[in-house]
């Protein structure tokens, strides 16, 4: 693609120990230590003619207020329109409660993480965009099973990896947005340590392998009834090696 301009940009965003977890409703108390840390990364695309920002952040899930927040002051600050934003969350299910299941969202310890979320998400989109340089951009897809149907063993999963590939314009591989569905909760209920889950294993490992001035992102597909498989063949409660496990494999 001609005259493509590309910048990325990520930041920790990882809650204090102690906050409530999100994403199972019997969860036996908050928050106890981190096993690994949660970011929110961004990637700016322009052709010359239309930008574009992703945010992805390792996070359960965004309330519709907190978005429209983020895509209004991006707005405000490079003059993107608000429909030029899109703010994705991997859904881990073993990051911090945004959806009001486990703790209710006026909680003084979730409310505070979340106005501080929003101006992390959108620091990020404004590093990424000022970062902007010449770059070029691919995609592809390839074949993965980690999951199976929840609901029946025996129905279809949707198992492909979507991936778009951006390079610095000398071939450098600069970032990578992989996409696939299966819930994040290799991690059951009774795991307390703040973690992506199997999401925030594929980017390490791509991070690892592409070096420090590479960044993955990860955005969930469309996981309907596909939970991850365990080292026994079911679903979770699984362990921090089988999150390790289906991440590479992925």
């Amino acid at each position: 693609m001609g005259n493509l301009k590309a910048g990325v940009a990520r930041v920790d965003v990882t809650p204090p120990v102690g906050i409530p977890l999100g994403g199972f409703a019997g969860r036996i108390g908050p928050s106890q230590g981190v096993h690994d840390p949660l970011y929110a990364k961004a990637l700016a695309l322009s052709d010359g003619d239309k930008t574009a920002i992703l945010i992805v952040a390792d996070i359960l899930s965004l309330p519709r207020d907190l978005v429209e927040g983020v895509r209004a002051s991006i707005q405000g600050i490079t003059g993107l329109g608000k429909k030029d934003v899109m703010v994705a969350a991997i859904h881990t299910h073993s990051g911090p409660e945004t959806l009001g299941i486990s703790a209710g969202l006026d909680d003084p310890y979730i409310s505070a993480y979340m106005k501080v979320l929003e101006r992390y998400l959108v620091g990020v989109a404004y590093m990424a965009w000022r970062n902007m340089t010449e770059a070029r951009i691919g995609g592809g897809k390839g074949e993965a099973v980690i999951g199976f149907n929840r609901r029946k063993r025996e129905n279809p999963i949707d198992s492909e990896v979507g991936v778009i590939r951006v390079d610095d314009n000398e071939g450098n591989p600069l970032a990578v947005v992989v996409n696939y569905p299966c819930h994040a909760v290799v991690l059951g209920p009774e795991n307390l340590l703040i973690s992506a889950d199997y999401p925030g294993y594929v980017n390490a490992v791509l991070e690892r392998i592409k070096g420090p001035f590479f960044t993955s992102m990860f955005t969930n597909g469309a996981a309907g009834d596909i939970n991850p498989l365990s080292s026994v063949g079911y679903a979770c409660p699984g362990t921090f090696g089988d999150a390790e496990r289906l991440g590479s494999i992925i």
